[in-house]
């Protein structure tokens, strides 16, 4: 056809069109059909077909990944500027199939250096499968060099690499297919590494079929409660040992801030404080103090841990609780004290806060 690329499998263009429904009649009489439109177009009989990029944009998501979809990638990425929100949408799927292909093929690759590192290494060994026990230090060092890793990330790329290509061959699979990214196989992988293999595997033929449509998100909750119901004691006994490894970390930021972060904690009592700073945000909040929720919630967090958080007065028009009235300021009779502040002996400054509620005066931290 003038003015279309040469050297590209045509056949390929037609079955993904064909497949895509985007072609009247059955895929394999597509071949006359284009025939016949190329001879109405000699004859006069019908306009100019389609631009080749834009109908290698249609056409390219529904192609397996390989050759002649980079092909006709190439094709339809040049029209980019002219092309519609759907054929430009095409082109980004089949680009991350592509993606996904030659990560598994990377993967791969890894791999065999981790097994033929563990080979070569008496401490070591490999299975009869050829699987490596574990991921030596000469493999990190091999992968960290040509990534250009850290010995952290190359020894995770190549724990991946090894779970893929034996552990859990149909994820590898997929994600040579395109029909999963890197970050759910990663997903998949990481929430099976606590199961035996033959539960991983499993649970890996329960969760593939849908992952492709899944957020990671949903994906790894999915994965979180199969890995629970498949061995719930083995997810109580990690839990425990999380726990005991519990931590507090502190992170600069690139924009001269900092993260403060608490890992390990018992979920109870972290849904509980993270309830509390959220109730108090909203009484600053609601005392007027401006900022949205987050902020108050990053406010009111490292006021409590250094005690500098200040006492919140309730709204205006916050109705009294109904409780006697204080005592004048000499305190009761045959008292030298007078009226015990709502924040005093709770050990922690500004503990009395106005919450907001009608019929609550103040936030109390006891």
């Amino acid at each position: 056809m003038p003015g279309w690329p040469a050297g590209l499998d045509y056949q390929v263009l037609l079955e993904a069109l064909a497949a895509g429904g985007l072609l009247d009649g059955r895929a394999e009489d597509q071949d006359a059909v284009l025939a016949d439109e190329l001879a109405a177009e000699q004859d006069g009989r019908m306009g100019p077909p389609m631009p080749a990029g834009h109908l290698a944009a249609l056409a390219v998501e529904h192609m397996d990944p390989g050759p002649a979809m980079a092909g006709w990638l190439e094709v339809a990425a040049a029209a980019a500027p002219r092309l519609d929100e759907a054929a430009l949408a095409g082109v980004v799927v089949a680009a991350q199939k592509l993606t996904s292909r030659a990560q598994a093929a990377g993967l791969a690759a890894v791999a065999q250096i981790s097994a033929r590192a563990a080979a070569a290494d008496r401490r070591i060994g490999v299975a009869a499968d050829g699987r490596p026990a574990r991921v030596g230090r000469d493999a990190v060092g091999l992968v960290g060099l040509a990534l250009t890793l850290t010995d952290y990330g190359a020894a995770d790329w190549a724990e991946l690499a090894v779970a893929l290509s034996w552990r859990l061959p149909a994820t590898g699979a997929a994600l040579a297919a395109g029909r999963i990214d890197l970050d759910r196989a990663q997903v998949i992988a990481a929430a099976t590494a606590v199961l035996s293999e033959d539960a991983a595997r499993a649970l890996e033929a329960a969760v593939l079929p849908e992952a492709s449509w899944k957020t990671t998100a949903k994906l790894r909750k999915q994965l979180r409660q199969a890995v629970i119901a498949a061995d719930p004691e083995g997810a109580e006994r990690r839990r425990e040992n999380a726990q005991r490894l519990a931590r507090v970390c502190l992170y600069g930021d690139d924009d001269g801030t900092a993260a403060l972060t608490g890992t390990g904690l018992p979920a109870v009592e972290a849904a509980a404080a993270m309830a509390r700073i959220t109730a108090i945000a909203r009484a600053m909040m609601a005392a007027g103090q401006a900022g949205g929720l987050d902020l108050h919630r990053a406010r009111v967090m490292i006021g409590l841990l250094l005690g500098t958080l200040p006492y919140i007065p309730p709204p205006d028009g916050t109705p009294s609780d109904g409780g006697p009235e204080p005592a004048p300021s000499g305190g009761p009779e045959g008292s030298d004290r007078g009226p015990r502040p709502a924040d005093e002996g709770s050990g922690l400054p500004g503990a009395g806060l106005g919450n907001g509620l009608p019929g609550h005066a103040g936030w109390s931290s006891r």
